[in-house]
């Protein structure tokens, strides 16, 4: 996933959480009824990676050329922010609902203390493509990418050491607390910590060197889900020790999940689509979407509260529901 992660057309519960349309005029702001999703006007074109908001007003999306987009509307107008790195960023966190922490190409990190509007160098200590970032509380950070590189940080990202390096690339994380956490990857590869990342042991998965891992998320310690490539949707209900596949969605490539419970949940992907499941996996229904080109690849989801959320994607994609994406 070079240029837009990843860069394919099929294919951090604390989660990493790693997104087209230009238009001159201001935007009215959508109706607030029932509505689905609904494409945000932007003046960007570029693939947004990563999308992260501290309340339902302020929000940032990254991606591309290490390009950046704030709103403190909601996501009805759009500014653009200077990152100061041309590396493409496929990761954006809160830490704290203070700190902005940014990660992508060639090991770049970087973090804002005011809003987005300067941007302070972090050494990462690695050249490797960075894909995901969770800062699950006391103090700890993990970073993951290519090459399998884990990386962890116990000063909420100031400094970062190597916490070993995994079998395949390494695309997401979840932590549902702070000691245990989830990675996910290439060739179906499911790593698991119960030490804070100093340790990580794989999992038996399903996808095992048949498809690779995009998505992972974490609702509590036993209830957990992961997806990716070819439509797959594994899930585990004690932890990790189990997981099966449940029926796919129809996107082919998944590249976002989100759940609110075991069985309520999103997965987002190629294509622009966006599925949504009542009962953990058992079925899924596709949610509309409206508004212009909203056939871009979705590659970021996230959500402030049970229905208000946003999702993020190629192209310059932005997508807002105030009602889950529909019924």
């Amino acid at each position: 996933m070079p240029a837009s992660f990843p860069k394919r057309s099929l294919p951090l519960a604390i989660t990493l959480a790693s997104l087209c349309a230009c238009r001159s005029e201001k935007p009215s702001e959508p109706d607030t009824g029932p509505q689905g999703w609904v494409s945000l006007a932007n003046d960007s074109d570029k693939n947004f990676n990563a999308l992260t908001f501290l309340d339902e007003k302020r929000g940032w999306v990254a991606g591309a050329g290490g390009s950046m987009l704030a709103t403190e509307d909601g996501g009805i107008t759009w500014v653009p922010r200077e990152t100061g790195t041309s590396q493409s960023l496929f990761a954006l966190v809160l830490v704290g609902g203070r700190r902005l922490f940014a990660a992508g190409a060639a090991g770049a990190m970087r973090h804002s203390d005011d809003g987005g509007a300067t941007w302070t160098p972090v050494a990462s200590g690695t050249n490797a493509r960075l894909c995901a970032l969770a800062f699950p509380g006391n103090g700890l950070g993990v970073a993951v990418g290519e090459e399998g590189v884990i990386l962890r940080s116990l000063d909420e990202g100031e400094t970062w050491t190597s916490a070993g390096s995994g079998p395949a690339t390494l695309f997401a994380a979840s932590f549902p607390s702070p000691d245990t956490g989830y990675i996910v990857g290439s060739a179906g590869i499911i790593l698991k910590t119960v030490d804070g990342g100093a340790a990580w042991t794989k999992q038996e998965s399903p996808a095992s060197d048949t498809a690779e891992l995009y998505a992972v998320h974490f609702t509590d310690g036993r209830h957990g889900y992961a997806a990716g490539q070819y439509s797959i949707v594994l899930k585990t209900v004690d932890g990790g020790a189990h997981w099966q596949a449940v029926n796919k969605p129809p996107v082919q490539g998944i590249l976002a999940l989100h759940f609110l419970s075991p069985d309520e949940g999103w997965a987002a992907g190629d294509f622009g689509k966006i599925c949504k499941t009542k009962d953990g996996g058992a079925t899924w229904m596709e949610q509309q979407i409206t508004g212009k080109d909203t056939a871009s690849t979705i590659r970021a989801l996230v959500f402030h509260g049970d229905r208000l959320a946003w999702a993020a994607g190629d192209y310059g994609a932005l997508l807002k529901t105030t009602d889950g994406g529909g019924p």
